[in-house]
């Protein structure tokens, strides 16, 4: 009889074991749901370029008016480097950068950043009349940029005038907006 009466408990608990978990798996069916997601992105446009054009320097300079030399063969150049490979710098020659273009409207951010190197030097005149005189500096190059005339002659000094050039080629230096068109806000003419 004990042995029956374990049967029919052991029965009757596997029979409440099936109808509750019939019951409680209909209720958390009510509460499931389901979803799914997608997403694509491509990388954001850079689309910035850089030139620069024109040469401020050269090996000869053309001469601007026809002369002949004294055996009267047509003079070519005004002035021509020795070797044919330096470039050169003369009284009366001209040299020109046409600009410096940035363009572009990057999708980003962009930090536009002029760096300028200029070197100065050999431009000390030295006094030999008076030997109390000390040198003196004396350049008479003429650098426009962007408009702005800086005459070499009116610095004391190559580091002032090294200055006055790095500053004024730096003016397009900038952090701009994502969407800026660069051509209008970053060239140096």
């Amino acid at each position: 009889m004990k042995k029956n009466l374990m049967m029919r408990l052991a029965s009757g608990l596997l029979v409440a074991v099936l109808l509750t978990t019939c019951a409680i798996s209909g209720t958390f069916a009510k509460y499931v749901t389901n979803d799914s997601g997608s997403d694509s992105a491509r990388v954001a446009k850079w689309g910035v370029t850089v030139s620069v054009e024109g040469t401020a320097f050269a090996e000869k300079y053309e001469i601007k008016t026809a002369a002949n030399d004294k055996a009267g063969d047509p003079i070519e150049y005004s002035v021509k480097s020795a070797n044919g490979t330096d470039k050169v710098l003369a009284p009366g020659t001209s040299g020109t950068f046409t600009g410096i273009a940035v363009a572009g409207t990057p999708e980003v951010a962009v930090n536009v950043e002029t760096v300028a190197t200029v070197t100065i030097n050999g431009w000390m005149i030295d006094d030999d009349k008076n030997a109390l005189t000390p040198e003196v500096f004396y350049c008479p190059i003429v650098i426009t940029i962007n408009g702005n005339v800086i005459d070499g002659k009116t610095y004391n000094n190559a580091g002032d005038l090294q200055t006055a050039i790095k500053n004024a080629i730096e003016l397009a230096n900038g952090k701009y907006q994502a969407n800026t068109n660069l051509a209008s806000v970053a060239n140096l003419n």
